[in-house]
């Protein structure tokens, strides 16, 4: 078997099996099930993967990479940084959208029952994190943000993606510019009378990113 089919073949089942996964526990997961829906036989499957908590920490190490890999782009970009933020937003929404099966599960947790592959993949989500944490450390140097807490700023961003899947925005642009401003802006009302109450002012505020 050559390898390009090879890689089809692994893609085809991991595909397959995200999906599976994301629909239903763990546990009624059957990997006949999994063959049926990669179009390949038992067989090939385990030939693959030796038993489903392989195939399944496989498929979040897949989904990790893959995002991983959009957000290494985003970080690279030559923008300002709220201008990356506002990509990092978008593109966690187009990802999420386009490949929801993967981000569900990434979205679970650490899936691995072996400590070495639970150090991989607290490796890869660490990785992840450094990249987006990058971006908000960016905009401090830059001027543009103020400090904040960069773990819970990254779990925010995480969960404004999620809002996109749920169906809150009426585009993912209009989303991720609305995540934007929230975030930039924060909640607390401008007035005219009171400019250092603008959401671009300094002060405090768990939204308020920019000086």
């Amino acid at each position: 078997m050559s390898r390009k089919k090879t890689e089809e073949n692994r893609l085809a089942i991991v595909r397959a099996a995200a999906k599976l996964f994301s629909d239903s526990d763990f546990d009624r997961v059957r990997m006949d099930e999994v063959a049926e829906a990669a179009h390949l036989g038992k067989g090939t499957l385990y030939r693959y993967f030796k038993d489903k908590d392989e195939l399944y920490i496989a498929v979040h190490f897949h989904g990790m990479d893959m995002w991983m890999d959009e957000l290494a782009k985003t970080a690279q970009a030559a923008l300002r940084p709220s201008e990356k933020l506002k990509a990092l937003l978008l593109k966690g929404m187009r990802f999420s959208s386009k490949h929801q099966s993967f981000w569900h599960l990434i979205s679970r947790g650490n899936p691995c029952r072996k400590q070495r592959r639970m150090e991989e993949w607290e490796e890869r989500r660490a990785k992840i994190r450094a990249l987006a944490e990058r971006i908000v450390a960016e905009g401090v140097a830059a001027g543009e943000f103020r400090e904040v807490n960069r773990r819970l700023l990254v779990s925010v961003i995480r969960h404004c993606i999620f809002s996109e899947v749920k169906g809150m925005f009426p585009s993912q642009e209009a989303g991720a510019a609305q995540c934007v401003d929230l975030l930039l802006n924060g909640i607390r009302a401008r007035s005219e009378e009171a400019p250092a109450a603008a959401g671009v002012a300094a002060g405090d505020g768990l939204g308020r990113l920019a000086r």
